[in-house]
């Protein structure tokens, strides 16, 4: 079973990006059958959104047409997202908007919002209501809120290092959370394999 875990921060260093690669290593650690991958929205994967973007296909060998790849390959997501006045980053709007329905249809997906004060909701609300129109992804009846996140990444880091310390609390939201989404994503992978799942809509009889 492979995650892709997707850091939505358009920031080089993010908090989102470094608390990607802790879910990622803990995930591994935890549970020996997942294969995690990081996406990273801060690096340059997005294509500029002009009227060629949507009229032809992704160029081979470009970083689009390489992290379509790889969308396609993960079984599931965990999707960060910061809180930018209340909003979702406009990169992370923007790859559900360019995917189509392909790489995330019908896979299973944990929204995470992520904040370094008390916020944190309002985008995982956004992602619910308007992201999964076009591509079909399957927002899991789970979420969860990472506040002081600078403070949560550094405490996880030094208890990756230092046996004496323990995991932020948080730790047993996120560890619940994200076998919940594993348990989706199996179930989901089984539905597209068997043919539970059409998408081509028959005419009424």
């Amino acid at each position: 079973m492979k995650l892709m875990i997707i850091s939505g921060s358009p920031r080089m260093g993010s908090q989102s990006g470094k608390l990607a690669h802790l879910i990622a290593k803990r995930l591994s650690k935890r549970r020996k059958e997942v294969t995690c991958a990081v996406l990273d929205l801060a690096e340059p994967i997005l294509p500029e959104l002009t009227d060629d973007v949507f009229k032809s296909p992704p160029t081979p060998g470009s970083p689009w047409y390489s992290t379509l790849g790889d969308l396609s390959d993960a079984d599931g997501f965990v999707v960060i997202t910061p809180e930018f006045h209340g909003m979702v980053p406009p990169g992370l709007k923007t790859l559900f908007m360019l995917s189509g329905e392909g790489p995330f249809c019908d896979k299973p997906a944990l929204p995470v919002g992520v904040s370094d004060g008390m916020g944190g909701v309002w985008p995982i609300a956004e992602l619910r209501v308007s992201s999964f129109r076009g591509n079909r992804v399957c927002w899991i009846p789970d979420d969860v809120v990472v506040r002081r996140v600078s403070d949560v990444n550094a405490a996880t880091e030094r208890a990756f290092t230092e046996p004496s310390q323990k995991f932020p609390a948080i730790w047993a939201r996120l560890d619940a959370s994200c076998d919940l989404l594993i348990g989706y994503t199996r179930a989901l992978s089984e539905a597209r394999k068997g043919g539970a799942i059409q998408r081509k809509h028959k005419e009424a009889a």
